[in-house]
């Protein structure tokens, strides 16, 4: 717990120092440097590709028994192959409150997105943009509806962001 708060007070410190307090002399508005935006977009495309990467996970292992041996042996939990597992210990994974389960994997995409926010609120809310993006590539992949477990794991890692 503590290194977690060390390392978002670090995150903080970095972003106010990289963002800067820069104010427009006419209109009053904050500005924000060319880095900044970088953050942002950076953020919301690392927050796109974890969140692809969670969804498609759950949604292989919902639809275990209909991928091919090098589907399955490409995705992993804890070094081992999905390949090497029986049906039984794929859905053990989809469980509540497994590692795959919807609290777990939500808890895993919100963290990423709060962490490297730096508490910024334009962070936060391209963080969000970028789970939203990965959520509909995942779609795209899988060809239209994921399994209903994504959609919960979407709506309530979305829920925790929003909640911060």
């Amino acid at each position: 717990m503590d290194d977690e708060i060390s390392r978002i007070k670090a995150v903080e410190s970095i972003s106010r120092s990289s963002f800067g307090n820069k104010y427009d002399n006419q209109t009053g508005e904050k500005q924000y440097s060319q880095d900044f935006y970088q953050d942002l977009s950076e953020l919301s495309s690392q927050a796109g590709k974890r969140a692809f990467d969670d969804f498609n996970k759950q949604a292989a292992l919902f639809y275990f028994n209909s991928l091919e041996k090098e589907e399955l042996s490409s995705i992993k939990h804890d070094n081992v192959p999905l390949s090497d597992f029986s049906l039984e210990q794929a859905v053990d994974l989809l469980h509540d409150d497994s590692y795959f389960g919807v609290e777990q994997t939500s808890f895993r995409i919100s963290r990423f997105v709060l962490e490297n926010s730096g508490n910024s609120k334009n962070m936060i809310s391209s963080g969000k943009k970028g789970v939203t993006q990965g959520f509909r590539e995942a779609e795209k992949i899988w060809g239209g509806r994921l399994p209903e477990i994504c959609y919960e794991t979407y709506d309530t890692a979305i829920k925790k962001i929003e909640n911060k």
